[in-house]
């Protein structure tokens, strides 16, 4: 409950979520769901995990230009360009 909560509060602080253009990134994968957002020179990278197995994917390009702003986890696996995500991880990166 608490996870939504904050899913809910991020997206009435970021208009990004709310209004910026969706653009599905490796539509083709199996058991990874990721798409982008943009709007107003922001953007946020959400990737998720829809599966009870963990997942390494591997996003094409280098993760050191994005952070963290929510999961449904404490911690996250992720370097270079590949992140490994647990069982039904969802984590939602916004680029600096």
């Amino acid at each position: 409950f608490n996870y939504y909560r904050q899913l809910v509060q991020l997206r009435k602080d970021n208009d990004v979520i709310a209004y910026g253009d969706v653009v599905q990134v490796d539509p083709h994968h199996p058991k990874i769901f990721a798409y982008e957002r943009n709007y107003e020179g922001r953007q946020v990278l959400v990737v998720c995990n829809f599966y009870k197995t963990p997942e390494i994917w591997d996003l094409g390009r280098d993760l050191a230009g994005y952070k963290v702003i929510l999961s449904n986890y404490a911690s996250h696996d992720f370097s270079g360009t590949a992140i490994k995500l647990k069982p039904y991880e969802s984590i939602i990166f916004e680029k600096v």
